[in-house]
């Protein structure tokens, strides 16, 4: 099982923009679970909101 995650992206010095993803990311790493970083639509996200997590097919948001 691979996580697909969506955030805003990042710069030079940072992971991403938003601390959110970067707590997010920063669980995955701990948690030893492979994923990859992708950049999200907004447009096409549930809530309008990041970060979001794609798990077995399913697109996983905060509430």
């Amino acid at each position: 099982m691979i996580v697909y995650k969506f955030g805003y992206g990042g710069s030079a010095d940072s992971p991403d923009i938003s601390p959110f993803v970067v707590k997010l990311e920063t669980w995955l790493r701990m948690s030893d679970l492979p994923y990859e970083t992708r950049i999200g639509n907004l447009a096409k996200m549930p809530k309008h909101k990041l970060p979001v997590a794609l798990i077995d097919g399913k697109l996983v948001h905060g509430l």
